[in-house]
């Protein structure tokens, strides 16, 4: 089984968009995995999503059997040059967490073709998490 991952916009309110990610793992680690490819995104979602700021991310990992991990859940973000821009490590499997999306590269990444997730290795498979993204975007 691979993983799994599914996209979806949870709300919009002005010039904010939320989407989210659910991620079902496999029992190994993903490698770097364009989650804006039309392997996992339809057309429509990417394009209300390309270009937005991304501002903040949560980790809300309610769906993890904490008792079949191995680990903590590791994220890691990275843009179309495969350059990483944000980078998450030792996040609990039981406790909701926030991110400011700008602590590593002193700004809020825009996103434009693509961006890359990794996961590390959750020890089982069919665990779910999700990933919340809370993105800006601007007047034209």
């Amino acid at each position: 089984m691979a993983w799994i991952l599914q996209p979806s916009i949870v709300e919009a309110s002005g010039n904010y968009i939320k989407w989210r990610l659910k991620c079902t793992s496999d029992a190994s680690a993903l490698a770097a995995t364009d989650i804006l490819s039309e392997t996992y995104m339809p057309r429509d979602m990417k394009t209300k999503i390309q270009g937005l700021t991304y501002m903040r991310m949560k980790i809300d990992p309610k769906g993890v059997d904490a008792t079949n991990l191995e680990t903590t859940l590791d994220v890691t973000l990275s843009d179309s040059e495969g350059d990483a821009l944000y980078t998450s490590t030792g996040n609990s499997a039981s406790v909701i967490s926030w991110h400011d999306l700008s602590t590593d590269i002193a700004a809020y990444p825009t996103i434009f073709e693509r961006l890359y997730v990794t996961f590390n290795d959750l020890g089982a498979a069919s665990n779910d998490f999700y990933l919340y993204f809370i993105c800006w975007k601007e007047n034209a």
